[in-house]
């Protein structure tokens, strides 16, 4: 019988010789880096970075609290050439009343006492009952979340006081805003702030609210 020829698999065959053609595609350029731009103030005739104050704010916290840093709001006054800070405002205190939930242990907290200025407004009630002030209504719907349904807190129904928008005590004259700038000068950033007697009187009735619960137990 005749052979008969068998083809291979064009796998099989050697690659065939050729040129290989250069790729048109242009590379990838590489982006820019993003701008930080840095952020400095002026105070005592010295320059501080506002990302150094945080970072030292941070770090005198850590020095007396355990509970790590969650929020951080630094307010920077060069006229007293000093910085005040404010950390977990709101974290702090839900870590406080979890932490006594779990223990079975009585706790009473304070709600806001900011701008305000009528400490005989105060009043003594259940975190639920409250109404008006701000950070109680933020307390009550994270409470509601961790499942905590009862806190006894002291709180008032005052409205918060608001900066006055009265352009005779704008900044008048080097005013900083940028040119067409939709807002007045007078439009700040409400920043809380407090008087002597009415913190101190909130915690007053803190105390005796603590002592009158220790005399019936």
């Amino acid at each position: 019988m005749p052979e008969k020829k068998v083809s291979t698999p064009a796998a099989d065959a050697p690659a065939a010789e050729g040129k290989t053609r250069k790729s048109t595609k242009a590379p990838a350029r590489r982006g820019r880096p993003p701008l930080a731009p840095e952020l400095y103030v002026e105070m005592g005739g010295e320059q501080y970075n506002i990302t150094d104050i945080i970072d030292r704010a941070k770090a005198d916290y850590r020095t007396t609290h355990k509970v790590g840093v969650q929020s951080c709001k630094v307010y920077v006054k060069p006229e007293e050439d000093a910085a005040y800070y404010v950390i977990n405002k709101v974290s702090g205190k839900l870590e406080l009343v979890e932490q006594a939930h779990r223990a079975g242990t009585p706790i009473i907290s304070c709600m806001g006492a900011g701008n305000k200025l009528d400490a005989s407004a105060f009043q003594v009630a259940d975190i639920y009952e409250t109404s008006i002030c701000p950070l109680a209504r933020v307390m009550r719907r994270e409470l509601r979340k961790r499942g905590i349904s009862h806190l006894k807190v002291v709180y008032s129904q005052e409205p918060a006081m608001t900066p006055s928008e009265d352009m005779s005590i704008s900044c008048r004259s080097h005013c900083i805003c940028p040119p067409g700038a939709k807002h007045k000068c007078t439009e700040r950033r409400d920043i809380p702030g407090s008087t002597a007697f009415v913190p101190s009187v909130a915690g007053l009735i803190i105390a005796g609210e603590v002592v009158k619960d220790l005399s019936r137990a």
